[in-house]
């Protein structure tokens, strides 16, 4: 064991010959994983977390890392993590909590004291264990390829931190054997043996029913997310080849996305990263190749949205904090109303010009009267279309216009202070007919959208 491991380390690590950081718990795993880096020679020290979840428990666990590390002349660093109370305050499993903790105090140790990354001590059966979980909860093949025997630490904050498994291809009766073969001390933490948590039934449930039906089920799923990894790779190849189907402002054309060959697929990798999970997507590719309205779809994450139009999909971001939807235009000046801007003045007739500019309404000063509202479109707006007989629903206007539903998110309209439904303007594209200027009208308000 200790030969392959150094095999491993040597293609694990950079040829500089730095110093490691060795995450340690005080159990069997990460006790031997110490055991044999110092073993090989290589330079490193130890990090230990003490989540205080266990007691004394807890506290015997750091008793022993700092005793081995003492034995051996290993620095040793510990630090202590009030994990429930962590927990608590960002609505997390105490999972979670302890796995975000560790890491961002592991990458800020690498970072500080130079260390050339983290070893932890995740092993074959581990590595099993994830696959298992991660096809039960819905997974794509990189769910399912394992966890890589080097990564970078998953916090944003280190996320250049090297994160090293050099125990993936061992499996746990192996690690056993070596601490016993050598005396390694270890101390077993009781809540493993109980089945309350996800992984633990895997473990103590599954498994062994999987070792009843082939013994070498482990090495058997090594090989396969082996496979795995090798088709990701050709995905990732294909994926890249088809970003070009993206536009530079995020949406993707209808059109482009119909000639792709495998449309779901692209996807689920372009939206998986924006916090769109597989359910949602897949309600998206149903409307999009069961020929059903699309035009008007709205598709939320957490922190973003995709909005569809009959001829492409708009990827933005959701907006932060509450929209303004109204505002009250006193007088003349320049106003913003969310992400519009538009003017306010008051001109004489005959200054506008004799035909038509779009974004800009020119509306009777002798009809409408300061203060009125700029506000966003309301279910049941009306008025009368200049130039039409009887009253139009604005809704109706929209589908005229052939409004995108961007267009009609950014679409203003122009009322009476306590009005009704009954609108002014749709503004800068078409007035009422009781508000237009008319041959007899001295001046005029002038609102422009900028």
């Amino acid at each position: 064991m200790q030969q392959l491991f150094e095999d491993i380390l040597q293609e694990l690590l950079p040829p500089s010959g730095g110093a490691m950081l060795v995450a340690v718990s005080g159990g069997p795993d990460s006790m031997c994983l110490a055991d044999l880096v110092l073993r090989s020679g290589r330079p490193f020290a130890v990090a230990h977390c003490n989540f205080t979840l266990r007691g004394k428990e807890s506290d015997a666990d750091e008793a022993l890392v700092r005793s081995w590390c003492d034995d051996n002349g290993v620095r040793c660093f510990v630090k202590s993590f009030d994990t429930k109370g962590y927990a608590a305050a960002r609505s997390l499993s105490i999972e979670m909590a302890a796995r975000e903790l560790r890491y961002r105090w592991f990458g800020g140790l690498c970072k500080a004291e130079g260390f050339e990354g983290v070893a932890v001590a995740h092993n074959a059966q581990d590595n099993a264990e994830t696959l298992i979980l991660n096809l039960l909860r819905g997974t794509g093949l990189r769910g399912i390829m394992g966890m890589p025997s080097r990564g970078r630490v998953p916090d944003p904050d280190y996320s250049s931190v090297w994160l090293y498994r050099p125990l993936l291809t061992f499996s746990r009766e192996e690690i056993e054997a070596h601490n016993k073969e050598f005396s390694v001390p270890s101390r077993q933490d009781a809540t493993n043996d109980e089945t309350l948590f996800k992984r633990n039934k895997v473990r103590h449930k599954v498994f062994p029913v999987f070792k009843e039906i082939n013994p070498s089920f482990l090495d058997t799923l090594s090989v396969d997310m082996n496979h795995f990894a090798q088709a990701q790779s050709i995905a990732d190849e294909w994926f890249e080849q088809q970003c070009g189907r993206i536009a530079p402002d995020g949406s993707i054309s209808l059109g482009k996305l119909g000639g792709c060959s495998h449309p779901d697929y692209f996807l689920f990798r372009y939206l998986s990263p924006y916090g769109f999970n597989p359910s949602v997507i897949s309600s998206l590719v149903r409307l999009l190749t069961e020929g059903e309205t699309i035009s008007g779809k709205v598709f939320r994450s957490e922190e973003y949205e995709l909005v569809c139009s009959s001829s492409k999909l708009i990827l933005r971001p959701l907006e932060s904090s509450p929209r303004q939807d109204s505002i009250v235009i006193e007088a003349p000046g320049e106003y913003v109303l969310g992400d519009n801007s538009f003017s306010v003045e008051v001109v004489r007739a005959e200054s506008l010009p004799s035909f038509k500019t779009p974004g800009i309404s020119a509306i009777d000063a002798d009809c409408l009267h300061f203060p009125f509202v700029v506000r966003r479109p309301a279910p049941g707006d009306w008025f009368q279309p200049l130039g039409l007989r009887g009253r139009k629903k604005l809704s109706d206007l929209f589908v005229d216009l052939k409004y995108s539903l961007p267009d009609k998110d950014a679409a203003l309209v122009v009322a009476p202070v306590g009005g009704d439904s009954h609108i002014v303007a749709l503004a800068g594209a078409r007035i009422d007919e009781k508000f237009k200027v008319k041959d007899t009208t001295h001046s005029c308000i002038k609102i422009t959208l900028r």
